[in-house]
C-alpha cells in the first residue's frame, strides 16, 4: 500500500468510485438514450447498427457507413453517452472492415476521426474490446430471471444470429450476475479503512499479504493488536459482512460457470469459428494490416488486438478486492486486457491493487469460518476459469493444425496454449 492510499476509499462515494454508476447495483451497465428518435445522434447510429446484418449480407453497409457524419459526437461531454456512440461505431466499423472481401487497410475519417476521439475521452483503444457489450443487452421479459441468457438478448448484432448473440451475452451476463458484490466489496473496504487505515502498520502488513509473503510473529501480534481496539460488535458485523460477500462471489461464479453450457445449445462451431470469430478481430494481424489499420484524419496506424471477454473490468476488480494479483505471463495477458477499459474503469481495478483490506482482514480474524468463505470465493474463480477454457479449447483447437498450436492465438492476440492450465494459478491463492 502506498503513502498516498490513506482515505482514498474514505473520499469516495459509491457513485463517484464507479465513475458515473457505469457499474450499476443490480442490473449491470446498460444505458439506452433517445434511440426512437432518428434525429438524434444515438437514433441515427442505433438505425444504422440495427440493420447490419442485412446491410453486411446486400453489400449495402460500406456506402452507408462512409456517408454517416458524425460531427456532434465532438462535443458530447457525457461519458455514457461516449460509451454508447462508441459500442455503435465499433460494430459499424468491424463490420464496415472485415464484411469486405478484401479487407481495407485505411479507415475513413469520417469514422476515424470520432473513433479516436471518443477513444482519448474515454482512454481506451479505438478497437473491439468489452465496451461494445456495454449497451447491448436488454431483458426480453421483466418478470423472468436476468440471470438466464436465455431471457436476454442483444440489440444489434454482426450477424443476425442467436449464435452471436449468446457469445456475446454469456460476456454480459458474468458482469451483471458480480455487478452488487463489486458495489458490497467498495462499501466493505471503506468501513475496514475506517477502522484501520490510520494504523502506521497496517499499509506495511497489507503489501506483504499482496505479495503473498508469510507473515511473521511479530506482524501477527500487531494484527491482534488492531483486532483487540476495534468494538467487538462493530468487529463481529463486518465478519459477517465479509464472510456473506466472500461466499456470494464464489456461489456466483459457480453459476456462472455453470451458465456457459448455454453456449452448446445455442453456438455452433462452425458458426463461430468461420463467420462470428471474423468480426472480432483487430488490427494486429500482420498479414491483413502489416503497417497497422491508418486512421484518416488522424493520420495515424494502429495494431490492437481484438474484442476478449478479458477486456471487462469486472474480473480484474474483484481478483483485486481479494487480494489477487498475478504477475509474469499472466500478469501481462491482464496488462493487455486493461487497454481495452475505459481510463475510469483501470482507475477501480488500481485503488483495489493498492488498498483492499479484504484479505488483510480475513487473516486479522483469526476464523475458521473466515478463511473457508475466503477460499470459496476462489475455488468458485478458479471453476470459472477452467470451465472457460475448456469452451476456448472447444470452439478453436479443433480448427486449428497440430504444428501450429504453440503459436496460435485468441482474438484478443493472447497465446491459447498458455491460457490452458491458467486456472491452476488459483490454488496458490488458498488459505491455510
Amino acid at each position: 500500500m502506498n503513502e498516498t492510499s490513506n482515505n482514498l476509499f474514505l473520499e469516495q462515494t459509491w457513485e463517484q468510485f464507479t465513475s458515473q454508476q457505469l457499474f450499476h447495483d443490480k442490473y449491470g451497465i446498460s444505458f439506452i438514450f433517445d434511440e426512437d428518435n432518428s434525429d438524434t445522434m444515438n437514433g441515427k447510429l442505433y438505425s444504422l447498427c440495427s440493420q447490419l446484418p442485412q446491410l453486411i449480407k446486400d453489400g449495402n453497409l460500406i456506402q452507408y457507413a462512409e456517408d454517416l457524419r458524425l460531427e456532434k459526437i465532438f462535443d458530447c461531454e457525457d461519458d455514457r453517452k461516449l460509451i454508447q456512440y462508441m459500442s455503435y461505431l465499433l460494430y459499424i466499423v468491424n463490420g464496415y472492415l472485415f464484411s469486405q472481401e478484401q479487407v481495407p487497410t485505411r479507415l475513413p475519417a469520417n469514422l476515424a476521426e470520432p473513433l479516436y476521439f471518443i477513444s482519448q475521452k474515454l482512454g481506451v483503444k479505438p478497437a473491439l474490446g468489452w465496451i461494445q457489450n456495454t449497451c447491448n443487452w436488454e431483458i426480453k421479459d421483466q418478470t423472468k430471471d436476468i440471470l438466464d441468457v436465455t431471457n436476454l438478448k442483444c440489440r444489434y448484432t454482426f450477424t443476425g444470429s442467436r449464435d452471436e448473440e449468446v457469445f456475446f451475452l454469456i460476456s454480459n451476463s458474468a458482469d451483471i450476475r458480480l455487478a452488487s458484490n463489486i458495489k458490497e466489496l467498495f462499501l466493505i473496504n471503506r468501513e475496514l479503512h475506517l477502522l484501520m487505515s490510520n494504523n502506521p502498520v497496517v499499509g506495511d502488513i497489507n503489501c506483504k499479504v499482496q505479495n503473498k509473503v508469510i507473515l511473521n510473529k511479530f506482524d501477527l501480534e500487531q494484527l491482534r493488536k488492531i483486532k483487540g481496539s476495534i468494538n467487538i460488535g462493530t468487529f463481529n458485523g463486518l465478519c459477517e459482512r465479509v464472510s456473506d460477500a466472500l461466499l456470494s462471489i464464489g456461489k456466483q461464479f459457480k453459476e456462472q460457470a455453470l451458465a456457459l453450457k448455454v453456449m452448446f445449445e445455442f453456438n455452433d462451431p462452425d458458426f463461430y469459428y468461420f463467420t462470428i470469430r471474423k468480426y472480432l478481430q483487430g488490427f494486429s494481424n500482420k498479414q491483413i494490416f502489416p503497417d497497422g489499420l491508418y486512421f484518416e484524419g488522424i493520420d495515424k496506424s494502429f495494431h490492437y488486438e481484438g474484442g476478449s471477454g478479458g477486456n471487462s473490468p469486472t474480473f480484474q476488480i474483484i481478483e483485486r478486492a481479494l487480494g489477487i494479483v498475478l504477475d509474469g505471463f499472466y500478469g501481462g495477458v491482464q496488462e493487455m486486457m486493461r487497454v481495452g477499459m475505459i481510463e475510469k474503469h483501470k482507475d477501480i481495478i488500481k485503488t483495489f491493487h493498492w488498498h483492499s483490506l479484504i484479505k488483510l482482514f480475513v487473516l486479522m480474524s483469526e476464523s475458521k469460518k473466515m478463511k473457508d468463505a475466503y477460499n470459496e470465493a476462489i475455488l468458485g474463480y478458479r471453476l470459472f476459469n477452467e470451465k472457460h477454457q475448456y469452451y476456448i479449447s472447444y470452439y478453436l483447437e479443433k480448427y486449428i493444425k497440430i504444428e501450429n498450436m504453440a503459436t496460435a492465438k485468441g482474438t484478443s492476440d493472447v497465446p491459447l496454449k498458455m491460457m490452458r492450465e491458467k486456472y491452476k494459478i488459483f490454488d496458490n491463492y488458498m488459505l491455510e
